[in-house]
Formats: C-alpha cells, sequence, structure tokens
C-alpha cells in the first residue's frame, strides 16, 4: 500500500510571502489525502517547498500512511534533505525535522526530484492558497474540494496524453 506523495510551494519574493500543498495518491492516482496552507511570511523559496515536505509528512503519519514516495521539483529541496548541507540555513531545523520523521516513521521507497509539469496539480494548489489568510490550512481525506479535483483531473489527462503512443 504504498502512497505517490507530491508537494510544491509558491513563494512571492516581493511579498516574501509564501503557501503550500501537497497531495497522497494511490497506486491507481487516486488522491487519498490532500493539505494545503498559507504561512504568511517566509524567508525562501526553500522554506516554503521544506514546510510543505513537512506537512505532507505530518498528516501522511497521522493518516497511518507508511510506505511513500516522495516527489519535489526543488533539486535545492533533495539536496539539503538527503546530505544535511543545509542544516545550518534558516531552513535548517526544517530540514532535521523532515530526516527525522523519514527515518522513524516511514519506509521511503522513492525520493526523487521531478520537473514542475510533474509536480503541476500540487503547485496548482498551492498557488490558490496563496490567496488565502495568513494560517490558514486546509486538509482532506475523502470530500475533496472543487480545485483538488480539477488539478488531479488535468493531472491524469496530461499524463494519459505522454503516455499514448501514435
Amino acid at each position: 500500500n504504498q502512497v505517490k506523495i507530491n508537494f510544491d510551494g509558491a513563494f512571492s519574493p516581493t511579498t516574501k510571502k509564501g503557501a503550500w500543498s501537497f497531495l497522497a495518491r494511490d497506486q491507481t492516482g487516486e488522491v487519498v489525502l490532500a493539505s494545503a496552507g498559507n504561512m504568511g511570511l517566509a524567508c525562501d523559496a526553500l522554506m516554503v517547498e521544506a514546510t510543505a515536505c513537512l506537512r505532507a509528512l505530518e498528516l501522511a503519519d497521522q493518516f497511518g500512511i507508511s510506505h511513500i514516495q516522495l516527489e519535489t521539483d526543488s533539486t535545492q529541496l533533495e539536496e539539503a534533505i538527503r546530505t544535511g548541507s543545509r542544516d545550518l540555513s534558516t531552513s535548517g531545523n526544517i530540514f532535521k525535522a523532515i530526516r527525522e520523521l523519514l527515518q522513524l516513521r516511514f519506509v521511503v521507497l522513492n525520493f526523487r526530484y521531478v520537473s514542475r509539469s510533474c509536480n503541476s496539480s500540487a503547485h496548482e494548489i498551492a498557488q490558490l492558497a496563496k490567496e488565502w489568510e495568513p494560517g490558514q490550512i486546509q486538509s482532506w481525506s475523502d470530500s475533496f474540494p472543487h480545485c483538488v479535483i480539477v488539478a488531479v483531473a488535468c493531472d491524469l489527462a496530461e499524463l494519459s496524453l505522454h503516455n499514448t503512443r501514435p
């Protein structure tokens, strides 16, 4: 029962505000868990991406999900989590918390970088969460809102176009 988790952040360098989201999908591509939040002020885009990952892991753990594949469109985040090379940065405590959760609570089957196009549904939902009030968080495990349904439908349609042969 492995679950693939895509997460992403949306950050505005001019306002220094960020939002995040994640989608957890089963083997068929159906969403089993999703969440998004507006974190208000953030230091940088990497902090927002790391927050998205941490929130995804925390909620997955609460729902008893333990066998996971993680996908991010941030090479910096993947490197920070894999190596600990950024542990002294402003987001260092978040990276450490992610590694600790991964080690203690999860069987990680894969953790990899994917292009933005493969992470588009999480990105779209994070963009929507930027419009929410700072601190507002929404989580869904069954009745998914329209924005999640549309983002995933577009994502699945795009995947099927890439997988068809002429």
